[in-house]
């Protein structure tokens, strides 16, 4: 059983790591540097 935990918590940390690895590739995409506040939107 000590396996499985194992198995879970380096799945749970590689999600994890993708998921910050997309918003720094997209933050470098679009020369933007992070806030905590999400963007207001602006009309169009």
């Amino acid at each position: 059983m000590a396996g499985t935990a194992c198995h879970r918590r380096d799945f749970a940390v590689i999600a994890l790591a993708r998921r910050r690895a997309r918003v720094l590739w997209a933050l470098l995409r679009d020369n933007r540097v992070f806030t905590s506040a999400p963007p207001v939107a602006q009309a169009a």
